[in-house]
């Protein structure tokens, strides 16, 4: 195997040499360049809403379009997004992932979701694996991130990045398609997708995806049903996305695997004797339903309201609790409101006016259905631990303006509001619990109120049409969500937190150079302060408070290009460091200073993709992905491996209209883990392993 100096240096010199190969290639206007040629105008939205230019943007946001991942034939996002620089999603089990883009692999709400540019969650019940019942994949239409804070747009959790992924819009011709693929582990994905006009003013897509697989490991199957239905309007004034999403989710819940099960046998599912392994499931049903209405005021002012309602259903059994298993369900009923009044002037200037709303109901119920037990001195009472209610409303008004300044510089600046408000009520109370309840009995609250002012400085320089350098200042925070307020222990006392901030600087270079090569750098230094530290000591018992620091700071680095007119790369690679500044809010803890554990080093991504001229429609894709060494300990005294994960795809278009295809992935059957820690219960440290070689095979149907 390659090392990653090796891998690094192939990518470099493979961009250096592009100039002399493609001038020889005089007849280079394959597809492949064609494509290119498309990314010179590129357009994002998730900075303003707007379709912006790429290279007018000051920030640092990586696209992928739904044409350029075709041949993925991806069942979880990271398997798509991970060719980013710098973004990096971890399986944990099936389509369930953690995401690490500029911070360690992360299951807070640090990152903001957004499917069509409308959130996926609210902050109050964060889950970091979302995007599994998002259909985000089911009509992928492409996907945005922008790294580091969001814009004014952006409130609550977009601390680190905002990931919007788009659906594929109606279209007003009949397009319709297909697919079946079958592959190891007994794996079924079913895919149908249908556009078609009803008039000159309405068109629908309906889109439909199931899949299945029994897992490689034991007690790892997943099953997954996922509907997206959008329908389009457009007249003289108006412009009407109507999106409609449900997803249908079951997943068995493997635990993870000491030092000897992982290198041993890391098929096994690593559970206590005692967990009952028919139960051990997480259950997800989510449905979604908005509209996004525009219409042109005048030749300069657009207004666009986006009403939603949003609801969530989610369980799971504790498997990490093997003597009581409880069973958590919780409910999340959301209706928001996304408001913006758009003002362009002359020369690109733009201001844009913008008044969020979000209102969420929130449960949680969590109940021992087994006999009472008594672990490690803690009584655990057949019945009801907690059941809780949380009524959420967000209110935020905001103001973003873009301004040219002659020829080559742009302004944008932004500034942004955000009130929340949690109102707290619980259903035990003394009366109804034994007392030695396992959870401490809170009484009914609504003084959680969290106020934040945002303001955020963006500067390109235009040094010609196909490249711009830029510099950003943002502020970012995330709001505490229901379980760091209200599950507590008997022993602790009851607390009040603050949102936790991050101040962020970037600086970076866009380019599109000669024979299509596509370039993006960007360096970065994020300041985290406010940090929730859990298990204060205080007389009235444990809390928790803000205090924490951090820094993350790194590089990033995008190459993208046709070699010739049969090859093409992508090469993704970043340098990372995350370090404590200070742990807790008292100062002197040995971590100090230290790297924070589940953070790697490096992280990259090598494509290679083969489309012979001679053999039209046949596609060939290399892809290697890299994650560098990361600690698994405060201490840094462990550290694991760096990983390399070599991963083939073959595609063929027989016809127009079949098409047929082949992935394998891990090809080197290497044995490498997803997640690695060593808390103080298991110094050798705890694994999740990763897929090993797996394979699968797919035909298609478009008419």
């Amino acid at each position: 195997m390659y090392s990653l100096q090796q891998w690094l240096a192939i990518g470099l010199l493979s961009t250096t040499a592009l100039p002399t190969l493609c001038a020889a290639e005089v007849s280079a206007t394959t597809l492949d360049t064609k494509k290119h040629q498309k990314n010179l105008e590129e357009m994002v939205v998730t900075t303003s809403g707007n379709q912006q230019e790429a290279l007018a943007v000051p920030a640092s946001i990586s696209t992928l379009s739904g044409e350029e991942n075709a041949n993925d034939h991806a069942s979880w996002i990271g398997e798509t997004i991970n060719q980013m620089p710098g973004v990096f999603f971890t399986q944990l089990r099936g389509p369930v992932d953690a995401p690490a883009i500029r911070l360690p692999v992360s299951y807070n709400n640090v990152y903001l979701y957004l499917q069509d540019n409308v959130p996926l969650q609210s902050p109050i019940s964060f889950n970091h694996a979302a995007f599994a019942y998002s259909a985000a994949l089911t009509s992928f239409g492409g996907m945005e991130v922008l790294k580091g804070p969001g814009t004014a747009l952006h409130g609550s959790d977009a601390m680190a990045a905002v990931v919007n992924t788009l659906s594929q819009k109606p279209t007003f011709d009949k397009k319709h398609s297909m697919g079946l693929r079958s592959g190891e582990n007994n794996l079924v994905d079913a895919r149908v997708d249908i556009n078609t006009p009803i008039n000159e003013q309405h068109a629908v897509r309906i889109a439909f995806s199931y899949q299945q697989d029994d897992g490689w490991r034991e007690t790892s199957a997943w099953e997954r049903a996922q509907l997206l239905a959008r329908h389009l309007y457009e007249n003289n004034e108006w412009e009407i996305n109507s999106i409609l999403t449900y997803t249908d989710f079951n997943s068995q819940m493997p635990g993870i695997l000491d030092a000897d099960q992982y290198n041993d046998d890391p098929s096994q599912d690593g559970l206590d004797a005692e967990v009952n392994r028919d139960e051990a499931q997480g259950t997800s049903q989510y449905l979604r339903i908005s509209s996004e209405m525009s219409k042109q005021l005048s030749a300069q002012t657009k207004i666009q309201i986006t009403p939603y309602y949003r609801t969530i259903d989610s369980g799971y059994m504790a498997i990490w609790e093997p003597e009581t298993t409880p069973l958590t369900n919780k409910t999340t009923d959301t209706v928001g409101l996304l408001n913006r009044l758009y003002f362009s002037y002359s020369n690109n200037t733009e201001t844009v006016l913008g008044f969020d709303i979000e209102s969420t109901q929130f449960n949680t119920r969590t109940e021992q259905t087994r006999v009472t037990r008594i672990v490690y001195g803690t009584t655990y009472p057949q019945g009801v631990h907690l059941d809780y209610d949380v009524d959420y409303l967000s209110l935020a008004p905001y103001l973003q303006h873009t301004q040219p300044l002659g020829e080559h510089w742009i302004v944008v600046a932004g500034l942004r509001y955000e009130n929340s408000n949690y109102k707290f009520t619980n259903h035990l109370n003394s009366s109804n619990v034994t007392p030695d309840h396992p959870y401490l009995i809170l009484g009914e609250r609504d003084d959680d109120d969290f106020s934040q002012l945002n303001p955020k400085l963006g500067i390109t320089y235009r040094i010609n049409h196909m490249q711009s350098v830029f510099a950003r200042y943002a502020h970012g925070f995330r709001i505490p969500d229901a379980t760091e307020l209200y599950e507590l222990d008997p022993a602790q006392a009851q607390f009040k937190l603050d949102p936790e901030n991050i101040d962020s600087i970037e600086l970076g270079y866009k380019a599109w150079l000669d024979n299509n090569i596509g370039l993006d750098i960007s360096a970065y230094r994020m300041d985290t302060k406010d940090g929730i530290v859990a298990g204060v000591t205080t007389p009235a018992g444990d809390i928790s408070e803000n205090g924490g620091k951090a820094r993350y700071q790194g590089i990033e680095l995008g190459v993208s290009s046709p070699l010739g007119n049969n090859f093409s790369m992508k090469f993704a690679f970043a340098i990372t460091d995350n370090t404590y500044i200070q742990k807790l809010a008292s100062g002197n803890d040995p971590a100090d200073g230290n790297t924070i554990p589940s953070s790697p080093r490096t992280i990259g991504n090598l494509r290679l993709d083969f489309h012979p001229v001679v053999l039209h429609g046949f596609n060939v894709e290399s892809e290697l992905q890299h994650l560098g060494s990361w600690y698994l300990d405060e201490d840094n005294t462990t550290k694991t491996p760096d990983e390399y994960i070599l991963n083939l795809r073959a595609a063929y278009d027989m016809t127009s209209q079949w098409s047929v295809d082949v992935k394998v992935l891990n090809v080197l059957d290497n044995h490498y883990a997803t997640t690695a820690e060593a808390p103080s219960w298991a110094p050798d440290g705890v694994y999740r392993p990763g897929t090993p070689r797996t394979a699968s095979a797919g035909v298609a149907y478009s008419f």
